[in-house]
C-alpha cells in the first residue's frame, strides 16, 4: 500500500511539473507573440499617422493644420490605447487561466493529501482500538512437569512422579478488563494423528454432564488487563485416562467479552502430551487443523 502512494504521488507530482511547465510556456509564447504584435503595430500607428499628416494636413488648408495634426494624433492614441488595452487583456487571461490550472492541480494534490490522511486516521484508531481491547487465551500452568504414566496423571519433581490434577489459567493479554464468559475444556485421546475441530454449539451448564471428556459452562471471570485468572482446573482428575499410550489433547475455546459487554471474541487453544516425547510434559500442539483449534474470532451481538 505504502508503495502504490508512493508512486501515484510521484505521478501525480510529475503530471503537475509538466502541466505547469507547459502553462508556463504556453503564457511566455503568447504574451511573446501579443508583444511583437504591439510593437509591430505601434510602429504602423506612427508611419500611418506621418502618412495622413502629409497627406490630410500638409497639403490642405493652411489654416487647418494644427487642428487636423490633433485629429490625427487624437486618432493615433487612441489606436495604440486600444492595442495597449488588447495585450493587457491578453496577459490577465493567459495569467488567470495559469491560475486557475495550478489551482485545479492543488486541489487535486489536496484531495488525495486529505483521503491518505484519513486512512492514516483510521488506521491509526484501529490500531488504538487494537492495542486498548481486551484479549483473553487459556494456558496450563506447569505443564512441562506434567505426565501420564499408566494411565496416571500427574508431575515429576525432582526425579519423583506424584499424582495429581492439572490446572489451566486463564490470561490477558490486552490493555483493559474483561470479562470470560464461557469456556470449554475437552481432553481427546489419540493413537496418531490429531482430534478434530471443536463444533461449537450451545453451552452445557449442567454440573454433572453425561461426557466426562469436556465441560463448556457460562461463567462470568474478570480478568484485569495484563493479569491472569486463579487456577482453573482441567478436570483431568475425573477424566478416564487410557491405559495405552495414546496422545492425550487439552483443547477447546474461551469466550470473553470487555467490562461494558462489547467487544465480545472468541480464541481456541490447544495443548498435548505425546507419549512419545513425554519429556516436553503438556506444551502448545499444533494438531493437522491448526485453524480449527489456535484461531482468534470476533463475536457480533
Amino acid at each position: 500500500m505504502l508503495k502504490s502512494c508512493w508512486i501515484i504521488s510521484v505521478v501525480i507530482g510529475l503530471v503537475a511539473i509538466s502541466a505547469i511547465g507547459w502553462g508556463i510556456y504556453g503564457t511566455g509564447l503568447t504574451l511573446g507573440e501579443v508583444k511583437a504584435k504591439n510593437t509591430y503595430h505601434t510602429s504602423r500607428y506612427a508611419i500611418d499617422a506621418v502618412d495622413q499628416i502629409d497627406r490630410l494636413c500638409l497639403k490642405g488648408d493652411p489654416a487647418n493644420i494644427s487642428e487636423c495634426v490633433v485629429e490625427v494624433v487624437k486618432a493615433t492614441n487612441e489606436n495604440q490605447r486600444a492595442q495597449d488595452d488588447l495585450e493587457a487583456q491578453t496577459k490577465m487571461a493567459q495569467w488567470a487561466f495559469f491560475s486557475v490550472l495550478s489551482s485545479c492541480f492543488g486541489l487535486i494534490l489536496l484531495g488525495f493529501t486529505l483521503r491518505y490522511t484519513k486512512k492514516a486516521a483510521d488506521a491509526a484508531a484501529e490500531l488504538y482500538e487494537l492495542e486498548s481491547q481486551p484479549f483473553l487465551s487459556l494456558e496450563v500452568i506447569d505443564g512441562a512437569n506434567f505426565r501420564i504414566i499408566d494411565g496416571k496423571a500427574g508431575f515429576v519433581r525432582d526425579d519423583e512422579f506424584k499424582e495429581g490434577p492439572l490446572f489451566c489459567k486463564i490470561i490477558n493479554g490486552g490493555r483493559s478488563s474483561a470479562i470470560a464468559t464461557r469456556i470449554h475444556r475437552e481432553w481427546s485421546f489419540c493413537e496418531k494423528g490429531s482430534p478434530p475441530a471443536i463444533t461449537i454449539g450451545d453451552p452445557d451448564d449442567r454440573k454433572n454432564p453425561v461426557d466426562n471428556s469436556k465441560r463448556d459452562f457460562l461463567t462470568s471471570i474478570p480478568v484485569g488487563a495484563q493479569s491472569s485468572s486463579p487456577p482453573i482446573t482441567t478436570f483431568n482428575d475425573q477424566t478416564s485416562i487410557c491405559l495405552e499410550p495414546k496422545n492425550a489433547y487439552f483443547h477447546g475455546f474461551v469466550e470473553f467479552s470487555d467490562a461494558s459487554g462489547r467487544r465480545r471474541g472468541r480464541t481456541g487453544f490447544c495443548f498435548v502430551f505425546l507419549p512419545s516425547i513425554s519429556s516436553r510434559g503438556m506444551s502448545v500442539g499444533f494438531p493437522e487443523d491448526t485453524k480449527g483449534h489456535w484461531y482468534y474470532n470476533k463475536i457480533d451481538d
